[in-house]
């Protein structure tokens, strides 16, 4: 069989044009595999970004936790040394008023000690000084007897008229006069 050369250059152009198409098509399948390929490792490298962000995050997270645990923690033991302090500055104090009161005490005690001693002292002295003196008042009252008891006596014997000139001189002489 004879083919025209009209009919075999359309053949031959129709088959070129088949061929053409179908690299065509292979070129599109290829691209189309390429995009389908390339958004994969797209979705893929969005979603280890998002992967690495939540670990990230998530790993930021944890340290602000720690770190709030660590405050918290480093707090309530500022609490308890401020506690700890607090309490045994008062119970120094408690015992500095104790010792103070029972040094206020103790020289209370000596005070009234030194006191009592110093009055008993005085009465004492003033006892011994009121029997001084009461002894020399009833010395000096025997005394004042004696010569008032003389002197009536010598009045006495005055008025009777037995004096004699030489004892009534006799009798001034030996009287003191006060």
């Amino acid at each position: 069989m004879q083919l025209s050369a009209f009919t075999y250059l359309s053949l031959h152009g129709v088959r070129d044009k088949e061929e053409k198409l179908v690299r065509l098509r292979e070129s599109q399948r290829q691209q189309a595999q390429q995009a389908e390929s390339a958004l994969e490792n797209f979705k893929k490298q969005v979603e280890l970004s998002a992967q690495k962000t939540y670990a990230d995050m998530k790993q930021q997270m944890e340290k602000v936790e720690a770190d709030l645990i660590r405050s918290k923690s480093l707090r309530e033991k500022q609490f308890r040394e401020f506690s700890y302090q607090l309490e045994e500055l008062q119970q120094r104090y408690e015992q500095q008023i104790v010792e103070l009161k029972l040094q206020h005490e103790q020289e209370r005690t000596h005070l009234l000690q030194t006191h009592n001693a110093e009055k008993d002292s005085l009465v004492q002295d003033h006892q011994w000084e009121i029997g001084s003196l009461e002894k020399q008042t009833r010395a000096a009252m025997v005394q004042q007897q004696t010569q008032t008891q003389e002197l009536r006596k010598r009045d006495a014997q005055w008025v009777s008229g037995a004096w004699c000139a030489k004892c009534l001189s006799a009798a001034f002489l030996s009287t003191p006069l006060s």
